[in-house]
């Protein structure tokens, strides 16, 4: 009877024991799986931390890139102005404002050219040969609004590999309705208005041949350049300026 109530009693201890390691051995799985959980909550903290912070800094990117665009167009206007007044220093009044420079469109010399127009909106390109900046002016304005029409494409900028400079696209006529690249820039010049300055008036003037238009006057024009950026959300950038055209 004895021996039976040990073999009772070993059989008791050997059951206790094996109950103790399944208890130790389940509670080691869901501390696992507690270790795997918080592992796997601070990774996805990490990747959405480097995933903002990449946002972020190409939104830097993107926005240097734009503000750049938008002073080098300031920069190509008054390259413009500049051209014309060497081309026709003997005509700086008649001839500042011509949109093309070197370009006589009537043969008779640049005072019933086109000059830059009140209200109106106009691309930056570059001659192949010669490479000088000239004006073209495009109707209608760049409408920002996605997604991009036909009309809009010809404010695209591209980098021209012979002169690696950013211009508008040799083919700005039309593109793809599924082209798309990660990051798109438009460009535009708007003109606003020519301002008399010794009597404070606005002159509404588009070629040299008007007399009320310069005549010897210290003359201002403003205009803005505005550059365009898309990442799937629409981005702009402006900056606006005043050339002017001093009295001989």
């Amino acid at each position: 009877m004895f021996k039976l109530s040990d073999n009772y009693l070993k059989d008791f201890q050997i059951s206790k024991i094996s109950i103790n390691l399944q208890i130790s051995q389940a509670f080691t799985l869901i501390e696992l799986i507690i270790v795997v959980v918080i592992l796997w909550i601070g990774l996805i903290g990490v990747f959405l931390t480097l995933k903002n912070s990449y946002k972020f800094l190409q939104g830097i990117k993107e926005k240097t890139m734009a503000i750049n665009f938008a002073r080098e167009g300031v920069e190509w206007v008054f390259s413009v102005r500049n051209t014309n007044w060497q081309r026709w220093s003997g005509k700086k009044d008649q001839c500042w404002l011509k949109i093309n420079p070197l370009v006589d469109e009537g043969s008779e010399g640049c005072e019933d050219d086109t000059w830059f127009g009140s209200g109106k909106t106009y691309i930056l390109d570059i001659t192949w040969d010669q490479q000088y900046f000239y004006l073209k002016e495009q109707s209608p304005a760049f409408k920002p609004t996605w997604s991009i029409t036909n009309d809009d494409w010809k404010y695209l900028l591209c980098l021209d590999p012979t002169t690696n400079l950013i211009k508008a696209c040799p083919n700005y006529s039309w593109r793809p309705s599924d082209y798309f690249d990660p990051t798109l820039f438009f460009r535009q010049v708007r003109w606003w208005y020519l301002l008399d300055k010794n009597a404070n008036t606005f002159l509404n003037c588009s070629a040299g041949n008007d007399t009320n238009c310069w005549d010897g006057r210290f003359e201002e024009k403003n205009f803005c350049v505005d550059v365009f950026y898309f990442d799937w959300v629409k981005k702009k950038v402006t900056f606006c300026t005043v050339m002017t055209n001093f009295k001989e």
